[in-house]
């Protein structure tokens, strides 16, 4: 039987006048088959099934976190090229919180409300940042469901999470919001730097926690002194730390917010650390030196408070895109 392909490419347009970039992992499906995007955003389906020469019976539609679906149906002759050019969603915020909804007893909670609002502006910044947090929320979407319903009825569990998961990871983005965005309010970095450091008092302040996020990291056995309601999530804590975006937004900041006061740590070069660590080299790589530089204009201005910090997350970009190391350089990172 006689067969065709259809090729796509994906980008993804933020809803202020970001611009448009190569979205990664983008879903294209049609009747009887998916295909994800490349780090281009292009993907290329495999044979398909001919249509009598009613290409145009056969509809496409392409989904990204954080983005509105859009569709297409193909016309004109096989092998031809077609774009989809996805606009973000209304709002980043408006996308559900599961653990945090669980945590504090409903989905419209202060907390919920907040993390959403954070989430929503760090994904405003910029298309790269736009792409971080859809991958983050992408990932995170993979195991939160799950951990969710095993504490949302036990009353105790959701305390120990809202008190030793949620409201740490929250004082520390508020953290590095305010130091990419307002490090010159020296109050409004005190105040959060405190809050990270009330995040450490009690038991989740103790090393243990990082100790069991390493076990599990490493897929080695736990230990013996792993208090039993931690038992449960293992699994699903085993699941997350094989993704590498939530795992580098949600465990590293636990481990290392577990052990500032054992190591006596600095809680802003901590943050600062973290965020040079971010892996934004997993995501669609700007194309076009316009493109490139209004990217990185963004990026390393969030670094203003901790140059070094830049320094090390642009030498790492220049490694994993060779081709925009002359913006790289115009623009502060290198």
């Amino acid at each position: 039987m006689p067969t065709w392909i259809a090729k796509f490419n994906v980008s993804g347009a933020a809803l202020a006048s970001n611009p448009q970039v190569p979205l990664q992992n983008a879903n294209i499906t049609w009747p009887g088959g998916s295909i994800l995007t490349d780090a281009h955003g292009n993907a290329t389906t495999p044979p398909l099934p001919d249509t009598g020469g009613n290409v145009e019976a056969v509809s496409f539609t392409c989904s990204y976190t954080g983005y509105s679906n859009a569709q297409v149906s193909l016309g004109g002759p096989p092998d031809q090229a077609y774009a989809f050019v996805l606009k973000q969603a209304s709002i980043f915020g408006g996308i559900s919180c599961f653990i945090v909804s669980a945590a504090t007893g409903s989905p419209d909670s202060a907390d919920v409300r907040r993390m959403q609002q954070m989430r929503a502006r760090v994904a405003g910044l910029s298309a790269l940042t736009n792409q971080l947090i859809a991958e983050i929320l992408r990932e995170y979407y993979q195991f939160s469901p799950g951990i969710a319903a095993d504490f949302e009825k036990d009353e105790a569990a959701r305390t120990a999470v809202l008190e030793t998961v949620v409201r740490p990871l929250m004082a520390w983005y508020a953290l590095a919001i305010t130091l990419g965005l307002e490090s010159s309010n020296a109050d409004a970095v005190e105040r959060h730097v405190q809050d990270v450091l009330d995040a450490c008092v009690g038991d989740h302040g103790k090393p243990w926690m990082a100790a069991v996020l390493e076990d599990v990291r490493s897929g080695k056995p736990l230990r013996q002194d792993v208090p039993e309601a931690i038992l449960p999530f293992v699994g699903r804590i085993r699941e997350a730390a094989r993704l590498r975006t939530a795992s580098w937004a949600i465990l590293d900041p636990l481990m290392r917010i577990s052990t500032l006061s054992a190591r006596q740590a600095n809680v802003i070069d901590e943050v600062s650390e973290w965020l040079a660590s971010a892996p934004l080299e997993t995501l669609g790589q700007p194309t076009g030196p316009d493109v490139a530089d209004a990217e990185f204009k963004t990026l390393s201005g969030f670094f203003d408070f901790r140059p070094a910090a830049r320094h090390r997350l642009g030498s790492r970009l220049a490694t994993a895109w060779p081709e925009v190391v002359p913006s790289l350089t115009r623009n502060g990172l290198l």
